[in-house]
């Protein structure tokens, strides 16, 4: 039989929270690939590369099919290519990610509101 002291536990603790520390450092530093490629859409959008843009915003949408700013940089971008249909379809993903807040049974709303 092993016998495990309470030292032992704390040492391993220690050294399970310096490992935790160290990963979600580690995390941090990894670049959230998606928010490069939105910040690259528009600053394409920005200098009238529109066709250039819209790829750009499709791949961020393909990277991370979760991520609002993709959708929503490809909005615009299909707006300005004047492609309502598809710019519809992209705002109504963005719409249904992003966190809508819910009002309680007993939320009040001001009168003058």
């Amino acid at each position: 039989m092993v016998e495990i002291s309470s030292d032992d536990v704390m040492r391993a603790q220690v050294n399970l929270d310096v490992v935790t520390l160290l990963l979600i450092i580690a995390l941090a530093a990894v670049p959230d690939e998606s928010a490069q490629l939105a910040r690259e859409a528009r600053t394409l959008l920005k200098e009238r590369k529109l066709t250039a843009a819209r790829a750009k915003a499709e791949r961020c949408t393909a990277r991370d099919p979760k991520a609002t700013r993709c959708w929503l940089v490809l909005t615009h971008a299909l707006t300005l290519e004047s492609k309502p249909a598809q710019a519809r379809a992209a705002f109504e993903r963005y719409l249904a990610l992003v966190p809508r807040p819910t009002l309680r049974a007993d939320h009040h709303i001001p009168a003058n509101y």
